[in-house]
């Protein structure tokens, strides 16, 4: 192996260190900011060709594609913390996030508004009078656990960990509100049913989707925030990190690039990878630990179809939320045209179909004309002749995705995370499985991983 230039060389000591991010999604862009920010010099080492994770945009004859996110809830406090601070103050734009659920015939449209939450709940058919008195029982489940809804940890929640959130739903809300309301969101949220996740999760998405503020998206695509916060760092492109090793007096990162391996000294590290990576590499983690990173910690999978379109389909919103009872087999369709003006030309139309995560785990290895068939007759089922006027087709596949928390997980965080504060100094973690999955979820753990970092330099 040979040594890397710039940081110094094993065993040297810390003076003149810099520090080190593994990972470039929302966490690692999170910590390697405020790291920068603090002073330290950082390298960011992300295994991919590019920069951003599943922040992926692609352009094509007009089309902006977002390949992961594409808009977010104006509560994403540290995404949107970080992007004004970096300089992108003047590209966080309105965005629309109006959602679509079929009625209770299967036909009739009920839009929902997030900006406008409590009006469109009142004015809705989609639920009887009744259902909708005891949806207040949810709006006091979700006041009462603000201060312990941190998007950076959720281990807090664990009093809500030992029922699925079907079974909350359904015994706190009612059947009605369980099946109508709850599941749809769930599964649009979360690419899981409501009876396969942690009730925690429920109410943690309830309070940070489904709140008055406004929707926003950056102007330049989700790639220009990684564009944009990698530039502030040394990049390290395919470098695909094998060994984080701490020492007394630093820590040691070996990867693997096209030029061979290398090894660097840092005085820290904050590794902001999957939990299943993280667990591999770490060489200082505790069997308990590594066994939860690698073992206890699950993600769904997405293979999306997106639809380039010579006529914008007469739906007249940003989403659908499919009941799971009617279309087990879908968990959201995304008009993308109606969420920015730019994502399509005047007049055209883009959609995206997302199945759930097992009818996507089917279909991930199918070659794309199987998978567009496949999706194209799912989502044509709720939007009729979403199919006929088709210019371009584009798939995405995506693995891990989004964390898929069973009850007992944020239990079992809960022991993780306090090992961590009494244990870990040098290297720091941070990712989307520290809370339910988000840009901002992740965006936190980032910012959190960064200070416990800072702290443990003093």
């Amino acid at each position: 192996m040979t040594p890397a230039s710039g940081n110094g060389a094993a065993g040297s000591g810390t003076a003149g260190l810099g520090t080190a991010v593994v990972g470039s999604g929302a966490a690692g862009l999170a910590a390697a900011f405020r790291l920068r920010e603090a002073g330290h010099r950082v390298r960011l080492l992300e295994r991919d060709d590019r920069l951003g994770g599943k922040m992926l945009t692609t352009r094509r004859e007009g089309f902006t594609l977002e390949e992961g996110p594409s808009a977010m809830a104006g509560s994403y406090t540290s995404i949107l913390g970080i992007a004004a601070a970096a300089g992108m103050a003047d590209q966080i734009v309105p965005a629309s996030g109006r959602i679509a659920f079929a009625g209770q015939g299967g036909q009739d449209w009920n839009y929902l508004d997030p900006t406008h939450i409590l009006r469109d709940g009142l004015r809705t058919k989609l639920l009887s009078p009744g259902a909708k008195l005891r949806l207040a029982r949810l709006a006091v489940d979700v006041w009462r656990t603000r201060h312990r809804r941190r998007p950076d940890d959720l281990s807090l929640l664990t009093e809500l960990d030992g029922v699925t959130a079907d079974e909350y739903a359904r015994a706190r809300l009612g059947d009605e509100v369980a099946e109508y309301l709850i599941d749809p969101c769930v599964r649009s949220f979360v690419n899981c049913a409501a009876d396969e996740i942690s009730a925690a999760d429920l109410i943690y998405a309830m309070g940070a989707f489904m709140g008055s503020s406004q929707y926003v998206a950056f102007s330049g695509g989700m790639s220009s925030y990684a564009d944009t916060v990698g530039a502030l760092c040394d990049v390290a492109l395919g470098a695909e990190v094998l060994d984080v090793s701490e020492r007394a007096e630093g820590v040691d990162v070996t990867w693997r690039d096209a030029t061979g391996e290398h090894t660097e000294s840092f005085a820290g590290v904050v590794l902001a990878c999957d939990a299943r990576t993280a667990g591999t590499v770490h060489t200082g983690l505790d069997p308990w630990r590594r066994e939860f990173l690698t073992e206890g910690v699950t993600y769904t999978w997405s293979t999306v179809v997106h639809l380039a379109l010579e006529q914008v389909p007469d739906v007249d919103s940003c989403f659908v939320f499919p009941r799971g009872s009617d279309h087990p087999n879908l968990v959201i369709i995304s008009l993308e045209h109606n969420k920015t003006p730019w994502q399509a030309p005047p007049g055209k139309g883009l959609v995206g179909i997302y199945p759930s995560s097992a009818h996507a785990r089917e279909l991930y290895d199918a070659d794309d004309e199987y998978i567009v068939k496949d999706l194209i007759g799912e989502a044509e089922e709720l939007v009729p002749g979403l199919g006929d006027h088709v210019r371009f087709t584009h798939v995405s596949r995506w693995s891990p995705t989004l964390l898929q928390s069973r009850p007992g997980y944020w239990t079992a965080m809960r022991r993780f995370t306090e090992q961590a504060e009494a244990r870990d100094r040098r290297v720091q973690l941070a990712g989307d499985y520290f809370c339910t999955s988000s840009l901002n979820t992740a965006s936190a753990s980032g910012e959190r991983g960064a200070r416990n970092l800072l702290a443990a330099l003093g």
